[in-house]
């Protein structure tokens, strides 16, 4: 994941440093992620919501939002948005340099406004909006029921949005939001996961309206 620096850093500096992963550079298959990724959604008119998340716990989602988010914005040279639906991504938070204290669910509550829990990061046209969650991890029903709307706003001002989600096997309600993005790419790590479960758990995305992207098999030798 790309590492903190004082200032913002320009596209270049980002592509020759990090998305690196125990030593191995990774940006050559995230920039081949993005087009894969444009091609899939070659028929969507203007702007795009792309969701990220775990077959179940501990898959990585977050990094992999993360440094698909930070390679959008590199690739499109355009603005991009990345929404932490996951309240345990404290890592994305740090390697970002922010630290906001409220977000989504302050928005719907109508105790803030979506201008003010917007905040840019260090890196270059890549703003990022906090979960706002705290001490839980489901979200309410309020929140699931604007989401929508909330995504549609966001459009409107943003070409690309990575949503990164909790785990689709928890109970957040995190799968319930996934039907309403453009697309989704699910994380899996190889050995977390039985073929089955897997297959079941993509299978009943699709049938609740996903729109599957692909899976990216996180932390494997290949990587």
């Amino acid at each position: 994941m790309i590492q903190n620096t004082e200032d913002t850093m320009t596209k270049e500096e980002i592509a020759s440093l990090t998305l690196s992963k125990n030593g191995k550079r990774l940006w050559p298959r995230y920039s081949e992620l993005v087009q894969q990724i444009k091609r899939k959604l070659d028929d969507s008119d203007g702007s795009c919501v792309i969701a990220c998340a775990g077959m179940t716990r501990g898959e990585g989602t977050s990094t992999v939002a993360t440094n698909l988010a930070i390679a959008f914005s590199i690739t499109n040279e355009q603005p991009v948005l990345l929404i932490n639906g996951n309240e345990r991504a404290n890592s994305t938070e740090r390697a970002l340099g922010v630290r906001p204290e409220i977000g989504l669910e302050q928005v719907v509550v109508n105790e803030a406004e979506l201008s003010h829990v917007i905040v840019p990061s260090l890196i270059r046209d890549l703003d990022y909006l906090g979960c706002g969650l705290k001490n839980r991890e489901t979200f309410s029903p309020f929140l699931m029921s604007r989401f929508p709307a909330l995504l549609e706003i966001l459009k409107s001002r943003y070409p690309m949005v990575v949503v990164d989600l909790p785990a689709v096997d928890q109970p957040s309600g995190s799968g319930a939001l996934l039907s309403v993005t453009d697309g989704v790419v699910l994380v899996m790590q190889p050995g977390h996961v039985k073929a089955g479960k897997a297959k079941r758990l993509q299978q009943s995305l699709e049938r609740s309206g996903a729109r599957m992207l692909g899976v990216v098999m996180n932390r494997s030798e290949g990587n």
